[in-house]
C-alpha cells in the first residue's frame, strides 16, 4: 500500500501477507501446508502486509 498504482483511471494499493515454512525430515505434505497456513493467519493477525515463518 506504500506504492499505489493507477490503472484505467482508478488508483489501487496492494499488500501481501505470507506464511512460510520448511519441509522437515519426516514431514507429510499435509504437515507443511498446515504450518504454512498457520503462519499465514498469524501474519494477517499481526496487521497484514508481513511475512511469518514457522
Amino acid at each position: 500500500s506504500q506504492y499505489p498504482f493507477d490503472y484505467n483511471q482508478h488508483s489501487f494499493s496492494m499488500t501481501t501477507s505470507a506464511g512460510l515454512t520448511c519441509f522437515k525430515p519426516g514431514d507429510k505434505i499435509e504437515d507443511v501446508f498446515r504450518r504454512a497456513d498457520s503462519a499465514l493467519y498469524q501474519a494477517k493477525e499481526q496487521g497484514r502486509n508481513c511475512c511469518v515463518t514457522q
